[in-house]
């Protein structure tokens, strides 16, 4: 090659280097890139026409022809194993082996991607640097990788906060330890999470389906508290006895949450999908009772709580409990702890009720490992004169290992431990009305009160309640998937002889048997 045609290849390579470089680094085109890309390439043409006669010869050489032909077999190997990858992650399939179905999406969560019309990002925001930031970051992408395999509609992004912050502002996310929100047609909806972790946040598909489900809504259930009977407050998030994080959950599920005073307006509104009595200690006036009754009677659900306190004198709820054959107990019922002095009652415990109905909408999801916390509650019972016209489904009960106390003051109790009902759903035709109405009654109020709201299986059970009698059954919480393991357990006899003749007998020797194998052929052949 001459001398004036190696200056220009170096000067072609070099301006193609730099218009590289600053593309990679801007990476948006500009105008004085037109000028590094003519003279790079326009460099190259040059010195390969005047150096033709020269590449001529070289492509006639014997070793060029091999080499030529070696390069081609790369180059297609090289092509080949780009057009399978580019398919690979253009078009995933996963399959899913685990007992459990891990990594497969409920056929809730499928029912609500296939309508979608439109893309649906799910970005998570983090900073770097913190502690566990990384470790959440790949459990949350593993997740949201599942919900982004199914449907091409769903993007899933991870943005760093400090890089990113008009983005990270527009989304208000502030969590640097991780947050994640769900875009939808200019919706924003943050996804809220429900187990908590030692090392920090997990998320799960119903987190992920939930948030989805509200960005996507197009219509906003109401939800009324009725209030002017001392009920329990829906504001105070300071007071352990309120229930205001039972209110603030429904609105983070976009409900619209309101309170209704029967005595000052005068009637129930009209956009009302579900009333709630939340632990009235005074009784309702016949006025307010005929509001309700004739609600009902429209075929409207009703979700009534009792104060474990004062449910018993209270009048209202109680008409309610007598209309379908049903009444609150005298009793408080607490469960049998197993101490290192025997079995005892600690009227200070909370009770725990852990058998849920299978059949129910509810509560069918929910398994045997759940359970919810009720505070000094009194049992549900059924009275001699059951509605025949209502259907009774026992939703939560406490195990047979539980007892009721006539009296707070004395742990003693009387007859043999049984299981007591805490939460019935009635469905019937309410005063002899034309039209069925959903009733659900919990005996203690205090399953939703801010100290056991967040706690064990509450928060479940509650929205699954709201969520049914509001006819938003694509709330139902999904029933959690956890990993399973196979565990083998071998008697004594059976593990003593695994012991002895696998263990001992095969896999300890071999490592010693092929050392010493080695060092038998090496000293026979050191010297070959």
């Amino acid at each position: 090659m001459r001398a004036h045609n190696k200056i220009f290849f170096g000067l072609s390579l070099f301006f193609q280097v730099c218009f590289g470089e600053r593309y990679f680094a801007l990476q948006v085109w500009r105008p004085f890139m037109w000028f590094l890309l003519t003279f790079g390439v326009g460099g190259l043409a040059y010195v390969m026409y005047s150096e033709r006669q020269l590449l001529g010869e070289f492509s006639r050489m014997k070793t060029t022809k091999h080499g030529l032909s070696m390069g081609s077999v790369l180059f297609l190997t090289l092509c080949i194993l780009c057009f399978v990858n580019y398919f690979s992650v253009k078009f995933v399939r996963v399959f899913d082996y685990s007992m459990t179905s891990q990594y497969t999406l409920s056929e809730q969560s499928k029912k609500i991607i296939d309508h979608l019309d439109s893309d649906l990002e799910i970005k998570y925001f983090y900073k770097d640097g913190l502690q566990n930031a990384d470790q959440m970051k790949k459990s949350f992408l593993s997740l949201a990788k599942v919900f982004e395999t199914y449907s091409s509609k769903i993007k899933v992004s991870s943005i760093e906060m400090n890089s990113n912050p008009a983005i990270t502002e527009l989304f208000g996310a502030t969590k640097g330890t991780g947050e994640a929100f769900v875009s939808y047609k200019g919706k924003i909806n943050r996804i809220e999470t429900q187990y908590l972790g030692m090392t920090g946040i997990a998320y799960s598909e119903q987190d992920f389906t939930n948030a989805m489900i509200k960005t996507t809504r197009l219509k906003f259930k109401t939800i009324y508290f009725i209030e002017g009977h001392k009920e329990r407050s829906i504001e105070d998030d300071k007071d352990e006895m309120a229930i205001a994080a039972f209110k603030k959950a429904l609105e983070k599920n976009s409900y619209l949450v309101k309170s209704l005073n029967l005595i000052s307006v005068g009637s129930i509104p009209v956009d009302a999908d579900l009333l709630i009595i939340g632990g009235a200690s005074e009784s309702f006036q016949k006025s307010e009772g005929a509001l309700i009754n004739n609600y009902l009677m429209a075929g409207h659900p009703l979700l009534v709580l009792f104060d474990s306190a004062q449910g018993v004198a209270v009048k209202g709820p109680i008409d309610i409990l007598d209309q379908v054959g049903w009444k609150l107990g005298s009793s408080f019922v607490f469960n049998i702890l197993s101490t290192p002095n025997g079995p005892m009652v600690s009227t200070d415990q909370a009770t725990v009720a852990n058998i849920f109905s299978n059949e129910s909408d509810i509560t069918r999801l929910f398994g045997v490992n759940r359970s919810v916390l009720f505070f000094r509650p009194h049992p549900l019972e059924p009275t001699e004169k059951i509605n025949s016209q209502f259907k009774a489904e026992v939703l939560v009960k406490t195990s047979d290992k539980s007892v009721g106390l006539a009296k707070i003051e004395t742990t003693d109790y009387e007859g043999q431990p049984k299981s007591f009902d805490l939460g019935v759903h009635f469905k019937g035709k309410y005063l002899n009305s034309k039209i069925d109405t959903d009733i659900v009654i919990f005996s203690d109020v205090n399953l939703a009160n801010n100290q056991f709201f967040n706690q064990t299986s509450n928060k479940d059970l509650l929205l699954n309640t709201v969520a049914y009698l509001a006819k938003e059954t694509d709330l139902v919480s999904l029933a959690p998937k956890e990993p399973s393991a196979t565990r083998i357990k071998m008697p004594g006899p059976e593990f003593n002889t695994y012991f002895k003749y696998i263990l001992v007998g095969l896999f300890f020797p071999m490592p010693i048997i092929f050392l010493i194998l080695s060092i038998v052929i090496w000293f026979k052949r050191r010297h070959a």
